[in-house]
C-alpha cells in the first residue's frame, strides 16, 4: 500500500495535473511545454522527500526506513536532473529566467553535493573521494553538521518552489482540480514538517542505568521516565543531552523485547558497536546520564505462522537477539543463525533472553568455521528450505555471501528480507 501511495504522488500526480495544464493551455505545446512539465514534477518530488524526511514512527512503519531511503534519493536524483532541464530547456529557447529561479537552482544544486558527500550513493563514490582529499575530512566526521543543514535548506528550498509555482500561475491555468491540489499537497506536506518538529519536544526521556562495554561492543541499559512501546527489531533513534559529540540523536536497534523482561519496570536495552565517532564516544557515558529517545521505527519482523530463520552477524546480531527475546516469551519455534568472531563477542543479556544452548538457535564462530553462513545448518532446517523466510542483519558484504548461498540452495529472493542502512 505504502509503495503505491508514493508512486501515486510521485508519478501519478505530477501526471495528472500536467494534463490538466496542457489540456487548458492550447497555446503552450512542443518545447514549450517541458519546463512546465517538469516544473509541477519537481514541485511533487521535493515535497514528496520533505515528507519523506520527517521522522514519524507511523509513516516509517508502513514504508521501511532503507526503501524510504531509496525512494528519497531517487527523488532527489530525478530533482536535480530535473532543475536541469528546466533551466537548459528556458535558456535555448531564450525565456527569462529570474532571481526566485536562479535561487532555487543554486540552492537545490549545493543541497545535493552537499549530500552526496555523506550519503553512500554508488555512482557517487569517485565524487566523494575527491571531496574527502579536499576538505581533508572523510564524510562520517562532519555527517551531524552537514545533516542539520540538509534538514534547514531542503523544506527551505521547497518552501521557495511553493512560490515559484505560485509566481508561475501554473495553479491557475488548468481547472479546479489544479488550484486545489497545488495547496492541498503543500499544506500537507507543511503539516507533516511541521507536527515532525513538534514531536521532537515530547521525545520519551530517560536515564542510563548501566552501561558495560564486551568485545568493543557498548551495552547499555535505560530505564525511560515512562513506558515506551516498541516492537522486537525496531530501533530508535538516541541522544545524549549535554555529552560533547552526543547531542545529535542515532539509530540503533533494540538488543531489549517487549514482553521478555522479568522485572516490573521497563529497562532498554541498545548495544553500539564502536564504528564512527558517535559511537566511540558512548562508552564515556556514566549511569544516570540524561538520555532521548524516540521511536520506535522499522518493521524488521517476521509475519506469524510463516517458517522463519533468522540470521545475524557481528553488531547485526542486535535486533535477531531481540526478536528471539519475543519468541521465547511468546514460546514460538524460531530458528536463528548468529555468526560471531566467538560466542563472548555476542552482546546477550541473559536476564531478558534465553540461553544460547537451545536447540533453535545455531551460533557460528568465524574464528572456528571461517566462513560466514554454515549451509550445513540450513540443511537440516526442517520442511521445505525455500518455503522459509529469511531475514538478514549483517553487513553488505556479508549479506551478500549469505544471499548467494541461500539462493543457491533454492531460496526464492522474494523470502530473504532486509533492512539495508548502507545508505
Amino acid at each position: 500500500m505504502a509503495n503505491l501511495i508514493l508512486l501515486a504522488w510521485y508519478l501519478g500526480l505530477p501526471a495528472l495535473l500536467s494534463f490538466d495544464y496542457l489540456s487548458n493551455s492550447p497555446f503552450v505545446e512542443g518545447a514549450d511545454s517541458i519546463p512546465y512539465i517538469w516544473s509541477i514534477s519537481l514541485y511533487f518530488w521535493m515535497l514528496g522527500n520533505v515528507m519523506l524526511g520527517s521522522k514519524i514512527p507511523f509513516v516509517q512503519r508502513m514504508l521501511p526506513y532503507d526503501k524510504r531511503i531509496r525512494y528519497h534519493i531517487l527523488a532527489s536524483f530525478g530533482i536535480i536532473l530535473g532543475f536541469c532541464i528546466h533551466f537548459l530547456t528556458k535558456f535555448f529557447m531564450g525565456k527569462e529566467i529570474d532571481l526566485l529561479a536562479w535561487t532555487l537552482l543554486i540552492l537545490v544544486s549545493s543541497l545535493f553535493l552537499l549530500s552526496a558527500y555523506w550519503v553512500r550513493v554508488p555512482l557517487l563514490n569517485v565524487y566523494r573521494t575527491l571531496m574527502a582529499k579536499l576538505f581533508r575530512h572523510q564524510p562520517d566526521k562532519i555527517y551531524d553538521q552537514t545533516r542539520v543543514i540538509h534538514g534547514i535548506l531542503f523544506p527551505a528550498a521547497s518552501l521557495l518552489m511553493f512560490f515559484h509555482i505560485l509566481e508561475s500561475g501554473i495553479q491557475d491555468q488548468g481547472t479546479w482540480l489544479s488550484t486545489w491540489l497545488y495547496s492541498v499537497a503543500f499544506g500537507l506536506a507543511a503539516f507533516v514538517f511541521v507536527f515532525a518538529q513538534v514531536r521532537k519536544l515530547f521525545r520519551a526521556k530517560g536515564e542510563v542505568v548501566e552501561i558495560s562495554e564486551r568485545q568493543g561492543v557498548s551495552i547499555i541499559k535505560i530505564k525511560p521516565q515512562r513506558p515506551l512501546k516498541y516492537r522486537a527489531g525496531q530501533f530508535a533513534f538516541i541522544s545524549f543531552p549535554g555529552h560533547p559529540g552526543l547531542g545529535r540523536s542515532h539509530p540503533f536497534s533494540f538488543l531489549s523485547s517487549p514482553g521478555s523482561e522479568t522485572m516490573e519496570e521497563q529497562n532498554l536495552w541498545f548495544a553500539v558497536k564502536e564504528t564512527g565517532d558517535f559511537t566511540k564516544n558512548i562508552k564515556d557515558i556514566k549511569p544516570g546520564s540524561k538520555v532521548t529517545i524516540d521511536g520506535s521505527y522499522g518493521d524488521f519482523r517476521p509475519q506469524k505462522d510463516e517458517p522463519t530463520c533468522l540470521i545475524g552477524t557481528g553488531i547485526g546480531s542486535v535486533p535477531i537477539l531481540s526478536l528471539l527475546g519475543e519468541a521465547a516469551s511468546e514460546k514460538n519455534f524460531t530458528y536463528a543463525i548468529i555468526g560471531c568472531d566467538s560466542k563472548e563477542d555476542i552482546p546477550w543479556i541473559e536476564e531478558l533472553h534465553p540461553e544460547l544452548t537451545s536447540p533453535e538457535i545455531n551460533v557460528l564462530e568465524y574464528k572456528k568455521t571461517g566462513q560466514h553462513l554454515d549451509e550445513g545448518a540450513l540443511k537440516q532446517l526442517p520442511g521445505d528450505i525455500a518455503k522459509y523466510r529469511f531475514y538478514l542483519c549483517c553487513s553488505p558484504k556479508v549479506r551478500k555471501s549469505i544471499m548467494d548461498k541461500l539462493l543457491n540452495l533454492g531460496v526464492p529472493k522474494r523470502q530473504i528480507v532486509f533492512e539495508n542502512f548502507s545508505f
